[in-house]
Parts: C-alpha cells; sequence; structure tokens
C-alpha cells in the first residue's frame, strides 16, 4: 500500500499500547504496484480505523473474487484497488 501517496494519517501515538490510536486514510487502497494481484488472500499490513476497532483491508486477486462469486458467497464488497494513476485522475 502506498502511505505516503495516500497520506494515510497516524494519530496520537500511545507508549502504552506501543502504536497510534487511530489510523485513517481514503478509499479504495491504492497499491504501489501496478501489477494485479495474484490468486489468493491478501490484507494490509496496517490497520485502520481507531483504537480497539482497528482491523486491516482484504484484498483478493481477479481469479480469487471470480471464484468466490462462483461458489455463491454473500455479502462480500468488492472495491477495486487503484494504482497512483488511478486516484490520481478521479
Amino acid at each position: 500500500m502506498d502511505l505516503k501517496e495516500r497520506r494515510i494519517k497516524f494519530i496520537n501515538y500511545n507508549d502504552q499500547f506501543n502504536g497510534y490510536e487511530e489510523i485513517i486514510g481514503p478509499s479504495p487502497i491504492c497499491l504501489k504496484n501496478k501489477k494485479p494481484l495474484s490468486d489468493g488472500f491478501f490484507r494490509t499490513d496496517l490497520c485502520f480505523a481507531s483504537y480497539a476497532s482497528k482491523h486491516p483491508i482484504y484484498m483478493v486477486g481477479e481469479v480469487t473474487k471470480k471464484k468466490l462469486k462462483d461458489a455463491g458467497f454473500k455479502e462480500i464488497d468488492f472495491d477495486k484497488i487503484l494504482d497512483k494513476y488511478d486516484w490520481q485522475n478521479t
């Protein structure tokens, strides 16, 4: 994920918990690399949101997305993953 380009904000570092209270940024996510994701499941190295509700963003490649849809999984949101050139032009 491209932290610098997407202007991810790290708010209130907490020494007691060795981390930030909040990590926020724009959606959808933006990857540094223009290469499509391979088949499989992936996640961001950061967890986003505030306090105890922080969570990673999970990603799948197009092949995995098709497999999930073909298997009949429901209520999964598939947002497009952008590269920095996509989101700068929107």
